[in-house]
This record gives C-alpha cells, structure tokens and sequence, in this order.
C-alpha cells in the first residue's frame, strides 16, 4: 500500500500541456503536409500553399517539447508526459527538416521562374504579337527555332488565342502557378502520369508560366528550357505546352518533350496541320 504522501503526490500529477501539444503539432505537421501534397496534385492550390508554412508548425512543436521536458523535470514529480514530449521533440524536428527543405526549394524555384523565365516568356509573346520574328528567335532555343520557323511557332500562339478566344498580352509566375500547375494537367490526364513539381531552372520537369489573354482569362504554360541555353546561363524555351479549354493539349513541338509528356499522360494533343510541320 502506497504512503500517504506517495499517495498525495501522484494523485496531484499533471500531463504537460506543452507535451500534449508538441505531439499533437507533429502529428499535424506531418497530416497537413501529405493533405496538402494531394490537393495540389488534385488542383486545389490555396490548400496546397498551406505546405509553405509547415515548418513553422513543426519548429514550435519542436520547441514546445524542449519546454516541456524542462518544465517537467523542474515540477518535482507534479508534471508528467516526458514521452510524448520526446516523441513531440523528434517529430517535430524531422517534420522540420522535411518541410523545410520542401518549402525551400518551392520558394527558390518560384524565384527562379518569376524572374527569369516569365520575362522571357512575356517577352516572346510581344515579340510573336509585334511579328518580329528576329526578337522572338532570340528567346527560342536555336533547334527549335530553326526547325519550327516563324510559320511554326505564330501557329502555335494563333492556335492558343483561337481556343481563348483573346489575344495573349502578358505572362507572369505567381507562387500559386506552382501548385496549380500539378492539378492543370491532372485535369486533362491520369494524375498519376504527371511529372513531378520543377525543382529548379536546371532539371528536366518543363516549368509552369501563367498566360494572361486580353479578356482577363488565364492558362498555364508548361515551358521546356534549352539545355545548351543554359549552359551558358541563358534562358531560352525549348518547347511549351497548355491545356486548352476543351482540354486537349497544344504543344510547340509536334514530337518534342512536351508531346510525348502529353501522349504518355493520356492527353489529347492539338494535331498540327501539314503545312506548319517542320
């Protein structure tokens, strides 16, 4: 039989509140991010963006765990839940690490393509609207420009702004286009056949551009940068593709990457009339 005051003392036990919560947050920061990875492939970008704040969530229950384990060993024997206020602390640092490099890298990656790519993409557009083809060429990478032609690349943009029904007159990349973009082609393909979000200018997974139409409507563009461009820090496109309103696919390139990611999506890709193939 326990003494009285032995008795006393575990009778007057508390479970640590900062435990409970560094546990709980977690566990919420792990949910949230696999919640929020499926919506942005389904195409719910704001429920998406909330991945963006994650690591601030995972780092307080991290925090929040170091309290308490601090406050229990201060409270003689009051309070209790120095388990879950280690798994809390562990958890929370992993789900700090993870979300943090996820946000990092969307972050950069949003940079990169807000101030390098769009600019050349707007500039490209005014270029085709201007027809000056020697300005256009200069955003082109040269193997495409040279197999498509001026014929080739102003039907791809007179094809984009017949489907709109507008003229385009701008692009831009807001941070939402790089969840959009995941559920813009999940819309017209298996989502389980769409390529992974782009990590940064370099890799090979086309980049996601928002075109504006003069009637205030929108689309993405999926850009393919040249390699050779690149390599020598130039940012010129190597092939595009859109999802167009009836949900077929245009693509700059008849057989570039952009088509066969279409084809190999189970999109329905625009046919090019014979007199504009290369």
């Amino acid at each position: 039989m326990d003494d009285p005051p032995t008795r006393q003392a575990t009778e007057n036990q508390q479970l640590s509140p900062l435990a409970v919560l560094s546990l709980g947050g977690a566990l919420l920061s792990f949910a949230t991010c696999l919640v929020g990875g499926i919506a942005s492939v389904l195409g719910f970008p704001s429920v998406g963006l909330v991945i963006l704040f994650l690591p601030l969530l995972a780092l307080a229950s991290a925090v929040c765990g170091v309290l308490a384990l601090v406050a229990i060993n201060r409270s003689d024997g009051l309070l209790v839940g120095g388990v879950p206020a280690r798994i809390g602390l562990v958890l929370g640092l992993i789900a700090t690490a993870v979300t943090g490099s996820f946000t990092f890298g969307a972050l950069r990656t949003a940079y990169d393509v807000r101030e390098r790519l769009a600019p050349v993409v707007e500039a490209l557009i005014a270029d085709i609207n201007a027809d000056n083809w020697p300005g256009a060429e200069e955003h082109l990478g040269e193997p495409v420009a040279r197999a498509l032609g001026k014929t080739g690349v102003a039907w791809f943009f007179e094809t984009l702004e017949a489907s709109f029904q507008s003229e385009t007159v701008g692009a831009d990349a807001p941070l939402v286009i790089l969840f959009r973009s995941r559920g813009e082609l999940a819309r017209a393909s298996d989502p389980t056949q769409v390529s992974a979000a782009p990590q940064n200018l370099n890799d090979e997974v086309p980049k996601p551009v928002r075109v504006t139409f003069a009637s205030g409507a929108s689309g993405v563009l999926f850009v393919f940068l040249d390699p050779a461009a690149l390599a020598s820090q130039q940012v010129r496109v190597s092939d595009a593709m859109i999802v167009l309103p009836d949900n077929r696919v245009l693509t700059l390139q008849p057989d570039g990457p952009a088509s066969l990611l279409a084809r190999g999506g189970g999109m329905r890709v625009v046919p090019r009339p014979a007199e504009v193939m290369p």
